[in-house]
């Protein structure tokens, strides 16, 4: 198998520490501002744990039932499984391309709690969103843009323009986007799982790579 180049870059092992927002904050929110205040507060306690830089990342498959603070997330059925990795790190932070690829879409998605600025892009057999990017994005890579394996190809965004969130990335695996053009859902209802979990495997070879 072709070694892939980690999408944050190349760090040792170590510098990647486990990170599930339920299991860590143990709370109900009424208001997404209160959540982003504990997610900020518990990523400050756990990097200060390791006296380093860290790269607290998971939640592939975690239910949240904190996504019930947003009706962005269905009022009828709740969507709260999430289908990504979510890697927490400073806005600016860089993102990398794993495999060479085709720029399929940028888009900008504006509600709150959504992705904010969207990447997707088309690998051999598969495709990589990158959620909660900043704008800055649009000046590394275009749509049809052949990009590199290694090559940047975007910077974390922050609450202003990655859809309100403590600065992250959510990257998710897709096999067959079908119609969506720089947007996919990135968490579902347990109703509609067992397609998900054959449609997005886990992106974890992408992160640890």
């Amino acid at each position: 198998m072709t070694e892939r180049f980690p999408v944050m870059g190349k760090w040792p092992l170590e510098t990647y520490v486990p990170f599930e927002i339920e299991s860590t904050i143990k709370k109900k929110f009424d208001h997404p501002d209160h959540l982003n205040e504990a997610l900020k507060n518990a990523v400050i306690i756990h990097k200060q744990k390791h006296h380093k830089h860290v790269f607290l990342f998971g939640g592939y498959h975690e239910k949240r039932d904190f996504y019930a603070t947003s009706e962005h997330f269905g009022t009828d059925e709740l969507r709260n499984i999430h289908l990504g990795i979510d890697v927490w790190s400073e806005p600016g932070t860089p993102i990398f391309s794993p495999e060479e690829g085709v720029v399929h879409s940028i888009k900008y998605n504006a509600a709150p709690q959504d992705y904010g600025w969207c990447l997707i892009i088309q690998y051999q057999g598969y495709f990589l969103l990158y959620g909660h990017l900043a704008e800055k994005t649009n000046s590394l890579v275009k749509v049809g843009d052949i990009v590199k394996k290694g090559q940047m190809i975007g910077l974390l965004g922050d609450l202003s323009e990655n859809g309100g969130w403590e600065p992250h990335l959510h990257l998710q695996k897709i096999i067959d986007i079908g119609q969506w053009w720089g947007d996919y859902p990135g968490v579902c209802s347990e109703k509609d799982l067992s397609f998900y979990q054959t449609n997005c495997p886990s992106p974890i070879e992408f992160i640890l790579a």
